[in-house]
């Protein structure tokens, strides 16, 4: 009977202890996925972050085509425009111009991160 208990005992520790170790795993797993999403979102926060003002980007977006990246607000960009600057913001390439662009699904992203 004290072997049996003593095994009962031992194997009541060892449940314990792999049942912490899951919980400790798990926990950890659940750290990293949303260190990972975090991450992620400022990537792409920062991708659509406005260029002239730093501020992030709403709806309507400039999109240059000298170097096809987006430059942020279009208030941003005809302010840029308007006080005589005609280089691109981002490249500096001569000709910039202001043409908004819709981008439905990163308008619709954009419209629901908030940050």
């Amino acid at each position: 009977m004290a072997v049996t208990e003593s095994l009962e005992t031992a194997l009541q520790a060892f449940k314990g202890s792999v049942e912490e170790a899951l919980k400790s795993h798990m926990s950890h797993q659940g750290y990293i996925e949303t260190a990972v999403e975090e991450a992620l979102l400022s990537e792409i926060l920062e991708f659509v972050r406005c260029i002239i003002c730093k501020e992030a980007t709403n709806p309507p977006i400039v999109v240059a085509t000298c170097c096809e990246s987006i430059i942020g607000y279009y208030q941003c960009a005809k302010t840029w425009r308007d006080s005589g600057k005609n280089t691109c913001p981002k490249c500096r390439e001569e000709g910039f111009n202001c043409s908004t662009i819709n981008l439905k699904g990163l308008d619709n992203f954009l419209r629901g991160v908030h940050y």
